[in-house]
């Protein structure tokens, strides 16, 4: 995957590739990880989904955001544990997922 130019998606990949998001997510280019062997989905192309959360979300940067801020509350029973991230966390991933087209 192309690195992106603006700031925040930059911190947003960078987020992306050190934290736990990688043990269960697949991004062409960025994980090194079998994607069969991962639980959540490959956000490859997440920018150009038209909804989120496995269906529930239409996929805006708004609604992006309220998941990642707790996506059990969003869709009761998901695998996606609630990471307590802060909110400039959350403008730095919600900035990287969008610009993967």
């Amino acid at each position: 995957a192309a690195q992106p130019t603006d700031a925040l998606a930059q911190a947003g990949a960078q987020y992306f590739a050190t934290h736990s998001c990688v043990g269960c997510h697949a991004i062409n280019g960025v994980t090194t990880a079998d994607p069969s062997k991962l639980i959540g989905p490959d956000l490859t192309h997440f920018g150009s989904r038209q909804y989120i959360a496995g269906g529930v979300l239409e996929n805006t940067p708004t609604n992006l955001a309220a998941w990642l801020r707790n996506p059990q509350a969003v869709k009761d029973g998901v695998d996606m544990p609630n990471l307590n991230l802060t909110s400039t966390e959350i403008s730095e991933l919600v900035a990287y997922l969008d610009s993967l087209k």
